[in-house]
């Protein structure tokens, strides 16, 4: 089934004046596509130290349900808190590691063994760029 994910380009909670103002805030954002929606799950990114546990528990008000949680490639444990609050809460907890094109396949598996050894996560999601079969290999170890 197909995910519209909404919100402001850094996720949930990131409209500021360092990053830039959104026209709507997340609320409105998240009840105007809820409104929209016919088929379509709707998702939500964010970025712990951006967004909150406040700011996911006003999108699992507005029927989100998938939720990608960020963190730098090297830093997986910082999502564990957020994920696992997410999969309490019925959603559907993904991990995303930033910048994980700059690592290669033995920290990534690392990282990836931090999202699994916690059990919250149903998947993570990286960007390999080149050298995909390294990284598969890699990830397989």
């Amino acid at each position: 089934m197909p995910v519209v994910e909404v919100g402001h380009g850094n996720g949930l909670g990131a409209s500021s004046l360092q990053t830039g103002r959104a026209k709507l805030s997340d609320s409105g954002m998240l009840s105007t596509v809820r409104e929209a929606l016919t088929s379509a799950r709707m998702g939500v990114f964010m970025g712990p130290g951006w967004g909150t546990s406040d700011d996911l528990r006003g999108a699992l008000r507005h029927g989100a349900q998938v939720f990608r949680i960020a963190a730098h490639r090297t830093e997986a444990d910082v999502t564990e808190r957020h994920l696992g609050f997410v999969a309490e809460h019925g959603g559907q907890a993904q991990g995303v590691l930033m910048m994980s094109h700059m690592a290669g396949p033995s920290q990534l598996a690392e990282q990836r063994a931090l999202h699994h050894a916690a059990d919250r996560s149903k998947g993570m999601m990286v960007c390999t760029g080149h050298g995909a079969g390294e990284f598969i290999r890699g990830m397989r170890q």
